[in-house]
């Protein structure tokens, strides 16, 4: 699904009319669904201008208010994702010289998911095309790496890339589930692996597996 903000058309004299409404598209079937629109699902939202979106690691989207700066909503979609925007682990392997203990190389497939993201003309782009490297402890910790070095970041769905990743500062010894997101969508429960993060910080893969907690 995607999930669009839709306005009516523009004039000379109102370039942003009001209202705007939320529609899920869906392009496998090329079908427009309108969504419920915040707090009152008989109303759409009464927007004051471009709607600012970006899709977040667990495959919601954080939308602003326009008309209130402190104020943000989370959308959560309905129905499941792609098939094919779901990225693959291969590999990950430790890094060089003085990185070896804190940075490591991870190859798969998807990196750079299949959207851009989200963005309202030349005016705002909030783009996701590129890869999340997400730890999980067995506590149900999250924490992020950072990852560099993309093979890409433009549009390759199901191609294999590769990405570098550094463990966060002050991560803790313990058991880990690595996961690989592109555009909020995550390596499938059924091939996730348990990693163990030693003491001396060397992050080897175990046998047995986590349960998901994605």
């Amino acid at each position: 699904m995607r999930l669009l903000t839709l306005e009516f058309v523009a004039t000379a004299n109102n370039l942003e009319p009001n209202p705007a409404f939320f529609f899920e598209y869906d392009p496998s079937s090329g079908a427009f669904t309108e969504a419920l629109a915040q707090g009152d699902p008989n109303t759409p939202w009464i927007d004051c201008g471009p709607t600012a979106m970006v899709n977040l690691p667990d495959g919601t989207v954080l939308a602003e208010s326009c008309t209130s700066p402190s104020q943000l909503y989370i959308y959560t979609p309905s129905g499941s994702p792609l098939p094919q925007g779901q990225p693959t682990i291969q590999s990950v392997s430790a890094g060089s010289g003085s990185c070896n203990t804190t940075c490591y190389h991870l190859t798969g497939t998807g990196l750079s998911g299949i959207s851009e993201g989200a963005s309202y003309g030349d005016d705002e782009q909030m783009a996701t095309d590129f890869p999340l490297v997400r730890l999980t402890s067995a506590s149900g910790k999250v924490q992020y790496a950072r990852t560099y070095n993309w093979t890409r970041a433009g549009l390759a769905p199901q191609t294999r890339g590769s990405t570098d990743f550094a463990l966060p500062v002050g991560i803790l010894a313990g058991r880990y589930q690595l996961q690989l997101i592109a555009n909020g969508y995550a390596v499938s429960a059924a091939r996730l692996h348990g990693w163990h993060l030693s003491a001396g910080r060397r992050l080897e893969q175990q046998r047995e597996s986590m349960r998901s907690r994605s």
